[in-house]
């Protein structure tokens, strides 16, 4: 028996690739069963995703399509499309081929399962379409594998990203951390210029302190009664 749809704790590529498995079951069963009017499977279809499935279809605009004519008329597939649509800004071919990469047979499982499971997975990447677009997709996979992740979710977030934009993403995140580096330098010896000359100035302050207290300091006179210092009294010699 096909479950119900159940994506609401799954996030992002994950409900996608849900989606992507459930509706290839549904289809399987509705093969099976010989349906062909289209307003019951679309009914099916709703009936055996269940309530999750049923809350995102009648929250997504014009998706229950209740009227129409002629044999262009398809509730069926303007479900599936609507619910098709609904997933896919949730997949990103890069994501999908990085996850394709980083697979790796987990522990003794039979390597014919493990061939499978990179099969299912192979189902939704974009590997190109001609000799230079699988270049350039190898090219694009394995910098998302080496790249610093904040370069990494820079890079995820662009929307189609080919070998031409990485190239400019990159390049562009290249030269502001160039730049942010100089800024950090530079503030670094300015500071140290800042701290030189503070040391210096106190230097010389305690410095200049220290002489003070070291000179002799002007007294009352006894002979004269005038304050002077010890060796210029007027009053010496006579």
């Amino acid at each position: 028996n096909l479950p119900p749809f159940q994506c609401a704790s799954l996030q992002g590529n994950e409900a996608r690739m849900a989606w992507v498995r459930w509706k290839r079951g549904f289809e399987n069963v509705a093969t099976a069963l010989g349906e062909t009017d289209m307003v019951k499977l679309k009914s099916l279809l709703l009936v055996a995703g269940g309530l999750e499935l049923q809350d995102i279809f009648y929250s997504i605009p014009e998706a229950d399509a209740v009227e129409g004519e002629g044999p262009l008329y398809n509730p069926y597939a303007i479900a599936l499309q609507k619910l098709d649509d609904y997933f896919a800004p949730k997949r990103h071919e890069a994501f999908e081929r990085y996850l394709f990469w980083d697979m790796k047979p987990e522990q003794d499982e039979p390597i014919e399962r493990f061939i499978l499971r990179l099969q299912e997975k192979a189902k939704v990447c974009n590997f190109g379409a001609s000799d230079a677009e699988s270049r350039a997709a190898g090219i694009i996979d394995r910098v998302l594998q080496v790249a610093p992740i904040e370069l990494r979710e820079k890079l995820l977030a662009v929307k189609g990203l080919n070998l031409a934009k990485m190239i400019k993403r990159v390049n562009a995140h290249q030269t502001v951390k160039s730049q942010a580096m100089q800024m950090v330098v530079g503030g670094g010896a300015m500071t140290h210029t800042q701290s030189e000359v503070n040391k210096i100035y106190h230097t010389k302050q305690s410095q200049g302190g220290r002489r003070a207290d070291s000179e002799p300091k002007a007294d009352v006179c006894k002979r004269c009664g005038r304050k002077h210092m010890p060796d210029k009294c007027p009053a010496m010699g006579k």
